[in-house]
């Protein structure tokens, strides 16, 4: 290795040793004062620790350095111990290292200035990967091992197909070109393809080579091939001035600025469908995605509304002065809640002891507040309007409380709420079903997951509604879906597949 020196300023060199379960290997990168690199590498094939890998390195190190006559050298190494041992600062103990320590100061000898100075691990990344690519390396003794060729490239790869893409050999407009051109059809067309071949070219004008499509207002529109249309989908789509317009905007702005094929208007619709951009700011999706299961009550009336009426003046015969329907809960059914005022009469000992009993819930509201019991209280008001009218002694109205009640006709009552909730559920099934859009889901799938207004994200207004894509991991029966990310890692919380939707991503066929 050739290497150009000066003397106006030191060098540098780094180094760094690596010891594993592998093997063992060593780096030093000399830096030239102009900033150029040279790299120097060696695998060690002996048992060694990685304090002597780090002293092997600094020799290699070294001694690369004398071979090119620099005098003037600094020195800089992540292994604190070997750095503050060649200072002089700590003693040299082990005694594997003391004969590397005098190897090294007999290097010294050959440099005018030296310096060694500590270096954390992050800031010698470049040697660190030399060593630890040589301790990888398995080496063949018999055969000497090849110097590792780095080229340089000064453009992606995906441009070195530019020129193979150029130009398209068996454009669409091939037949009709031909035919404009030279009058002649192409092989084994019959009458009727020769027809069609006649009937399109009237709409066509050739100008030198290049073939233009006759607008009905007689405008002229250049054909292009499929590599040239792909570019121009690209450039007007989401281009500088690209505006990610809808399919068929795009295809009318296409025939504005003079372009023309055969299937623009489909390809611009498939351009959009699969642009990313687009899809994540698309609008969210209301329409369900599968049918209602509408979930019948099992327990009508499963909650009561209770008050007390009273006391009332006159007294019944019986000497009864208040009316409480407790009568509905012990014959006509076990309520899950009662619901009630916070009246003493019904907040005592006696009533927590039959909610204790019978399991019953017992829930208080604010007395006489319309929104909480006031049907309770309207139903209190009914009562008294038809025990007045049956009354005939004003004290007999304990002997007429069962007929204004209508207890016995209570489980006509409850069947007839049970077929009301049925029918009304089979009309909304029927509504919703009409509105279903099915989206199935299977292992695989790319999909865009809903952002929920609970998310936060630092684009605020300008969020878009979808993020991703995920890949499904797994998808169960009833819509629920396991998600995990390109790299692997799965989401923490399964999502429902109404708030994901398929994605699509362009491919690299032609438009055509």
């Amino acid at each position: 290795m050739c290497i150009a020196r000066t003397e106006d300023s030191p060098w540098k060199l780094n180094f760094d040793g690596a010891s594993n379960v592998v093997g063992s290997g060593i780096g030093a990168v000399l830096v030239s004062p102009n900033g150029d690199h040279y790299l120097f590498t060696c695998k060690l094939d002996f048992d060694c620790t990685n304090n002597m890998a780090e002293y092997e390195a600094c020799i290699m190190g070294l001694q690369a350095a004398i071979e090119q006559g620099i005098k003037t050298l600094e020195v800089y190494g992540d292994s604190a111990l070997v750095i503050y041992q060649l200072r002089g600062e700590w003693e040299t103990g082990d005694p594997k290292l003391i004969n590397y320590r005098n190897v090294v100061l007999g290097l010294l000898e050959e440099f005018d200035d030296i310096t060694f100075n500590y270096l954390p691990r992050d800031e010698n990344q470049m040697a660190d990967a030399l060593a630890t690519l040589a301790s990888m390396v398995k080496a063949n003794k018999e055969e000497e091992t090849r110097p590792i060729q780095m080229s340089v490239y000064e453009a992606p790869a995906h441009c070195c197909n530019i020129k193979k893409e150029e130009k398209d050999d068996n454009p669409w407009y091939q037949d009709i070109l031909r035919y404009v051109r030279d009058r002649k059809y192409p092989e084994q067309a019959n009458e009727n393809d020769k027809r069609t071949l006649r009937r399109l070219a009237c709409d066509y004008v050739l100008d030198g080579d290049i073939l233009y499509k006759r607008r009905k207002d007689q405008v002229l529109l250049r054909c292009v091939d499929a590599v040239e249309a792909k570019l121009i989908l690209e450039e007007v789509h989401e281009g500088v001035c690209g505006t990610h317009a809808n399919g068929f905007m795009m295809a009318r702005q296409i025939m504005r600025f003079g372009y023309y094929w055969a299937t623009m208007e489909g390809d611009c619709i498939n351009y959009t469908k699969k642009c990313h951009k687009c899809q994540i700011y698309g609008d969210k999706i209301h329409i369900p995605h599968s049918p209602l299961h509408a979930m019948t009550s099992p327990w009508p009336f499963s909650i009561w509304g209770m008050d007390v009426i009273g006391p009332i003046s006159p007294k019944a015969s019986n000497g009864h002065r208040f009316i409480f329907v407790k009568e509905i809960i012990c014959r006509y059914g076990m309520p899950e809640k009662i619901i009630s005022d916070n009246a003493l009469n019904l907040n005592n000992k006696m009533i927590a002891e039959v909610g204790d009993q019978f399991k019953i819930k017992h829930h208080k509201f604010s007395p006489y507040r319309q929104k909480m019991n006031g049907a309770v209280e309207a139903v209190n008001k009914n009562i008294k309007k038809i025990v007045g009218k049956m009354t005939e002694t004003y004290r007999d109205w304990h002997e007429k409380l069962s007929f204004a009640l209508l207890l016995n006709l209570i489980e006509e009552k409850r069947q007839r709420a049970i077929r009301h909730g049925q029918m009304y559920q089979k009309r909304i099934m029927q509504a919703y079903d009409k509105k279903v859009r099915p989206r199935e889901f299977h292992e695989g799938d790319l999909v865009l997951k809903k952002i929920f207004p609970i998310q936060k994200d630092f684009r605020g207004k300008w969020m878009p509604n979808w993020e991703g894509p995920y890949v499904v991991k797994k998808a169960f029966s009833g819509g629920a879906l396991i998600l995990t990310k390109m790299d692997g890692k799965s989401l923490p919380n399964p999502v429902n597949s109404d708030s994901v939707k398929n994605t699509l991503f362009k491919g690299e066929e032609n438009p055509m």
